[in-house]
């Protein structure tokens, strides 16, 4: 009984600069579970959320972070209120088994963010780049470039314009320059979209549209991959978002779990299979090593037996059962529909009545029908990031299960089997026969 396993052929990626809004990223968060595998943001939200109770502080501890979903993994440099992260990407629960890994390793910096996505040797690195006004981020990645392994896609709001991608841009920028060939010595080259129009709309009267907005992809695969430009679903922002269906890595993931859901008939039938099955055991009395042996394949093969007997096949979904409704996703397309400023509150509204109603029945469920409150704990606690920085062991990341078995075993067992020299112990004189030479203070003859 395995889980079928399939490949995952293409990445559905969304970028945009949400202008750290927080209201508008979560509406992303929620209405993009079924319409794309990558989230990449520039400038996400990252605010004080909460104080969590704490035994140190009277006040409770400060919960930082960016907005979360239960439907998404969050990809994003850990940091204080004071220096908050530029870019953040989104994976979507349908390829976490892609074992998506942040490297830090290879670029450590708020503006720039490098993650690895894969199995064994089919792994790809992507990035996600927000470049200020002062170009920090084209400049870091001009001088790291020899550094960097070859990339598989890069995207974000670079900040700069030019001709060759901004009509009104000029014919001659150093950080432009400096853009391209950081992309090609990457093995990048700029994509070209669907339909050319601007990326950014900014709000001040008298400012034209510009091109900020890029996507880079593999250069032999300039004329195959377009990316798209969509203004219109541009929502809070003033930055439009870029779509692009990008080839993802080779490597064969579960799309099926095995799973015996609880409070299911077929639980109780697997429970009492089992039971049944233990009875004849109850009363033994082994005495050699043999007769424990025996007993523990025989309680292996009555739970593997029973398992298979009442355990379901199940397909891995994209999303769980959350809070957004048809209402949200009506409000929502109103109001991109009219950019209007009484249409983003009428939204904003309908969400949170839709979200206080999800959670009161949560808490009602959790509370009374389940009868545990101390489930609802886990809601004032210390809020973490998901850690999924990747794992790297002697300068070499570890993406199979192999390398992670070399890396433990080489860390914990270094000392294993090493020759300690005693030589350096005739040194020291005998302590017991020198026991006299100290004495406690104010005791001295």
């Amino acid at each position: 009984m395995r889980d079928r396993l399939r490949s995952t052929p293409q990445l559905r990626i969304f970028s945009q600069n949400v202008n750290r809004n927080w209201g508008y990223m979560d509406s992303l968060l929620a209405d993009f579970v079924d319409d794309y595998d990558l989230l990449f943001i520039q400038e996400p939200p990252w605010r004080l959320i909460r104080h969590a109770p704490s035994a140190h502080n009277r006040e409770g501890e400060e919960v930082i972070g960016a907005p979360m979903s239960p439907n998404w993994g969050t990809l994003v440099r850990p940091s204080g209120i004071d220096s908050p992260p530029r870019v953040a990407v989104y994976f979507a629960n349908s390829i976490a088994n892609l074992r998506p890994g942040l490297r830090r390793d290879l670029i450590d910096n708020r503006d720039i963010l490098l993650f690895s996505l894969g199995i064994g040797e089919d792994v790809i690195l992507l990035a996600n780049v927000y470049s200020d006004s002062q170009h920090s981020a084209i400049t870091l990645l001009f001088e790291s470039v020899m550094t960097i392994p070859r990339l598989h896609f890069m995207c974000g709001d670079f900040n700069v314009r030019h001709a060759s991608w901004d009509p009104q841009g000029p014919e001659h920028s150093i950080h432009a320059d400096h853009l391209v060939e950081t992309a090609t010595a990457l093995g990048l080259t700029r994509a070209l979209p669907v339909v050319e129009g601007p990326t950014h709309f900014p709000p001040q009267q008298g400012l034209h549209p510009t091109v900020i907005d890029l996507m880079f992809v593999p250069t032999d695969l300039r004329f195959v991959l377009y990316c798209e430009i969509v203004p219109e679903a541009r929502g809070t922002s003033d930055h439009a978002p870029l779509t692009l269906v990008l080839p993802g890595p080779g490597s064969l993931v579960p799309v099926t779990k095995w799973s015996i859901k609880k409070g299911s008939e077929e639980e109780a039938s697997y429970r009492d299979a089992v039971s049944s099955a233990l009875d004849p055991w109850l009363n033994w009395h082994g005495e050699t090593s043999a007769e424990i042996d025996d007993v523990v394949s025989a309680i292996s093969t009555i739970l593997n037996k029973a398992w298979e007997n009442h355990a379901k096949e199940s397909r891995l979904g994209k999303s769980s059962k959350g809070w957004w409704t048809d209402e949200c996703s009506g409000a929502l397309d109103a109001y991109r529909a009219s950019r209007d400023g009484e249409d983003w509150k009428l939204y904003r509204k309908v969400m949170r009545q839709a979200k206080r109603a999800f959670f009161d029945d949560r808490i009602q469920e959790v509370a009374t029908m389940n009868r545990r409150p101390w489930d609802l704990m886990s809601w004032t606690r210390q809020r973490n990031l998901p850690s999924y920085e990747a794992i790297s062991y002697r300068g070499e990341p570890c993406n199979d299960l192999d390398s992670l078995w070399t890396a433990l075993d080489g860390s914990y067992n270094a000392a294993s089997d090493r020759v300690v020299a005693h030589r350096f112990l005739t040194c020291y004189r005998d302590v017991h026969s020198h026991r006299n030479f100290c004495r406690p203070a104010g005791q001295r003859i």
